[in-house]
């Protein structure tokens, strides 16, 4: 289906979709188009310049409002999960299940897939997760620390979205 990009409040972010509106994958938002363009290619289409819906831009949406603080429970996308053997799906299942706001260990995510030995692999798998937000492996932290994160600007950027997660659920609680 094509690469779209688009700005959010934290940046220029991409999606790109395979056959049938398959998300093969998402680029968590970094300073500036150039990285992403590199990595996609010319054929990639700027969201905001076409008015027609489609599942890209009702994602970009949904993307761009997650950045300004709102609490995405349900991304409503359908992952393109072929080439991925069935342990990288069952760990990423299993991240999915994180609910916005909380976090879990590598250690709680190995024992959740019958796997308690596999802490090591589990934090491998996130690592290479092609579809970060969608499957937050940004709520995965290691047993005495944060973990590590492959997104632009690394571990600060993943307590950078642990923190706002963390208020806008106090924002939300306290409305109620």
């Amino acid at each position: 289906m094509g690469s779209f990009i688009f700005l959010t409040d934290w940046g220029w972010s991409a999606l790109d979709y395979g056959d049938d509106w398959k998300l093969k994958r998402v680029f968590l938002p970094g300073p500036g188009p150039e990285g992403i363009l590199k990595k996609l290619g010319s054929g990639c289409q700027e969201i905001g310049r076409s008015h027609t819906p489609t599942p890209a831009g009702e994602l970009a949406e949904r993307v761009q409002a997650y950045y300004r603080g709102h609490i995405i429970r349900d991304w409503q996308v359908r992952l393109d999960l072929s080439g991925f053997t069935p342990f990288l799906h069952s760990i990423w299942r299993e991240t999915s299940r994180i609910p916005y706001g909380e976090t879990t260990s590598y250690g709680n995510i190995a024992r959740a897939i019958n796997n308690p030995r596999a802490c090591q692999a589990v934090g491998q798998a996130l690592s290479r997760n092609p579809w970060p937000l969608i499957i937050p492996c940004h709520r995965v932290l290691a047993a005495h620390g944060p973990g590590g994160f492959t997104g632009p600007g690394g571990v600060s950027t993943k307590k950078k979205m642990l923190d706002m997660e963390k208020e806008s659920v106090k924002r939300v609680a306290g409305q109620a």
